[in-house]
């Protein structure tokens, strides 16, 4: 991720947390990639002071080689790829066809699909949250918009180097689907039916465009 699309994600989240009325101080627990400063303290600070503090969010990393602290992180990527990108990206056409499924698939997960991981219980990631709290909580909290970050982040005033977005050329739909075609067989083959969910049923079928905007009325 470079250090424009790392701030831009990072002011997305907290203006959505903040527009939904949750106040108070926000740490963000992070690795030391550079778009979050890296191992530089100059720059750990000056991101801090001009990007974070502004949205009442404290920068925070885990300790040097302690990297369970991440874990379930890196394990839900595990889950995107496997049940959503390995299985979906062949039959996406375009951005919109992306953004269209990618929503869908944020809905699912956050709010339809069972978690089997370590304190879940089995619930979906939005209802183990209200479990745990007093105060009811908004739904939209769970749906914040897919976007692509690119379009975001070429906006914002960046300097040189490791802040800027690199530029790549679109080889054609039929290089980029030979690209990927190998992996998508290995995974799929690895869990079966798992490209036919996204193609004929399963997830993305059982989530359509209407009953996603049907729900957004509702909140």
């Amino acid at each position: 991720m470079s250090v424009t699309n790392g701030i831009a994600f990072m002011v997305l989240v907290m203006l959505h947390l903040r527009g939904l009325g949750i106040r108070g101080r926000v740490v963000w627990q992070t690795d030391r990639g550079v778009e979050f400063g890296g191992s530089d303290s100059g720059r750990i600070s000056e991101r801090q002071r001009k990007y974070y503090h502004p949205l009442g969010v404290v920068l925070a990393r885990y300790p040097k080689g302690r990297k369970g602290y991440n874990g379930r992180v890196e394990r839900s990527h595990r889950t995107d790829d496997e049940e959503f990108y390995i299985p979906c990206l062949l039959d996406i056409e375009d951005d919109g066809g992306l953004l269209r499924k990618a929503a869908a698939w944020l809905y699912y997960y956050n709010l339809r699909r069972p978690h089997q991981g370590a304190g879940m219980r089995g619930l979906p990631p939005f209802q183990r949250l209200q479990w745990r709290r007093k105060h009811k909580l908004p739904r939209s909290l769970s749906l914040l918009p897919p976007v692509l970050l690119d379009t975001v982040s070429a906006d914002m005033a960046v300097k040189t180097g490791n802040d800027v977005l690199t530029l790549y050329r679109y080889q054609g739909r039929s290089a980029f689907r030979a690209s990927v075609t190998d992996a998508a067989d290995s995974a799929t083959g690895r869990i079966p039916g798992l490209r036919q969910a996204c193609q004929t049923g399963g997830w993305s079928r059982e989530v359509s465009l209407a009953s996603l905007l049907s729900t957004h009325r509702r909140l």
